[in-house]
């Protein structure tokens, strides 16, 4: 077996942080797209879905980052929710150039089934910690998002 590389307490430190997040990340992301394909969504469906049921219309360009996907992807994830009549897309009144984004009906009524049981998974996926170290959590991945700006 090759040995892994020796590196300064800092470094090590920072690789093994790393190493943790990615495991929990992927580890809570497994489990919370059980759910999603169950009804027939994509991770990248739900994230638009659930961005218009809570925060309404969108510009493509707002939701884009928002969703914190790419233009190509969202392209496709537009296109397929469209055609499955999940949103819809009109141009924008002050921006002929750019479209909005408009949950419908359906898929409101898709949110209001699925949404409570993922809030509740998702609430469960974080019971191995405290109510206060979540707070905590919370506070130091924001602190480290600013700091990647």
């Amino acid at each position: 077996m090759k040995k892994l590389p020796e590196f300064e307490n800092e470094t090590a430190l920072a690789l093994s942080t790393w190493v943790e997040i990615m495991k929990a990340f992927t580890r809570i992301r497994s489990l919370e797209l059980s759910l999603i394909e169950a009804n027939s969504l994509t991770i990248g469906q739900f994230g638009l879905l659930e961005l218009l049921y809570h925060r309404g219309e969108q510009s493509i360009g707002a939701a884009t980052k928002l969703s914190m996907s790419t233009p190509g992807n969202m392209t496709v994830v537009i296109k397929n929710l469209v055609k499955r009549g999940l949103i819809t897309t009109h141009k924008n009144p002050s921006d002929k150039r750019s479209s909005n984004l408009q949950i419908t009906e359906e898929g409101k009524s898709i949110m209001d089934s699925l949404f409570p049981e993922h809030s509740q998974r998702i609430k469960s996926f974080l019971s191995g910690l405290t109510s206060e170290e979540q707070k905590e959590a919370r506070t130091l991945l924001r602190k480290l998002n600013k700091s990647l700006r």
